[in-house]
């Protein structure tokens, strides 16, 4: 786990989050939470996420480094276990794309995850602005 915990703060530093955003993640393994809401963003350490995060990192072979909230929607960008994409990875990273975890309540309390592809802008420290990709369907 320690080389994804490396690999997901390069990540971090990519994304030129804020300072105290990579160095709690480096010190202290806190994923912080970007809420998205009418162009203003507030990062904060939410508890609920964080269990749902441990929860989710126990099932599945990722490292999850930050989580964004955008209308009801919670993303959560990690690095996988497959190291032969990590570097086609940072390289779609740096011109602002990433493949993001979905987290979703389909129903009844019942929760779906989806990768999907994801356009994200940083402005002074924090995510401005998260765009997911859609592709069309074959009705």
């Amino acid at each position: 786990m320690e080389e994804l915990k490396q690999e997901a703060i390069k990540r971090l530093e990519i994304l030129k989050l804020d300072s105290k955003v990579i160095n709690e993640f480096k010190e202290n393994d806190n994923v912080y939470v970007s809420k998205v809401e009418n162009a203003a963003t507030e990062v904060i350490l939410d508890k609920e996420i964080i269990d749902l995060i441990k929860m989710f990192e126990q099932k599945k072979t990722i490292k999850i480094y930050h989580v964004i909230i955008n209308q009801d929607n919670i993303y959560m960008l990690s690095v996988h276990t497959n190291k032969e994409i990590w570097e086609e990875e940072k390289s779609d990273l740096k011109r602002g794309f990433t493949v993001i975890v979905s987290y979703d309540i389909i129903h009844k309390g019942i929760a779906g995850y989806t990768a999907k592809e994801a356009g994200i802008e940083t402005e002074n420290g924090k995510i401005k602005r998260v765009v997911i990709c859609t592709t069309k369907s074959d009705n």
